[in-house]
């Protein structure tokens, strides 16, 4: 057709710190959210939540959380297409511990810590930084985590306990994916 133009809209957003991490939403009625983490060279770093305001079409930032060292990697809790409408929104985060936050209300919380280790609460250790993790689309109480130490550890959310976890490597993990 003579005319007609199929220009898709794009959309920008200028954070105050170099991005590195990003994570789109996959709950169907959050289409335009995102989560964008800094790559700061220091200890405190940053998670924004960005949601698409339909009226100005533009990316807002809605909800901001300080993260420990640079997030590796960011990830929203798998939709399972069941109706999400009314549940709190996860997202996962990696540094040297997996961190999950209740998304909710225009606010980020913390609601898990989880160190890449056996040792106790409490007992201090330096924590190698985890490198990638993945969100099981079956099980959503999985996650897989991998590491600079060598291992790959699967979590089980609901317990926040180590489920299982592989020590056979030589050299640093740097990714890990669940199949279907």
């Amino acid at each position: 057709m003579e005319g007609v133009t199929s220009e898709k809209p794009s959309y920008s957003y200028e954070t105050n710190w170099p991005a590195y991490s990003l994570a789109w939403s996959s709950r169907l009625e959050q289409r335009f959210r995102l989560a964008v983490g800094s790559c700061i060279e220091n200890a405190t770093n940053f998670i924004q939540i960005l949601e698409l305001n339909e009226e100005t079409k533009r990316l807002e930032c809605v909800a901001e959380a300080e993260h420990q060292f640079p997030p590796t990697k960011l990830m929203w809790r798998p939709d399972d297409g069941s109706d999400q409408s009314g549940k709190p929104d996860l997202l996962a985060s990696s540094s040297t511990t997996l961190n999950l936050w209740k998304v909710e209300d225009g606010q980020m919380k913390c609601v898990a810590k989880l160190a890449n280790t056996r040792t106790q609460k409490g007992q201090s250790a330096h924590l190698p930084p985890l490198t990638s993790f993945d969100w099981s689309t079956i099980n959503h109480h999985k996650l897989g985590a991998s590491s600079v130490d060598t291992t790959c550890t699967i979590w089980n959310l609901e317990k926040q306990k180590i489920e299982t976890q592989l020590i056979a490597h030589d050299k640093a993990v740097y990714d890990i994916a669940f199949s279907q």
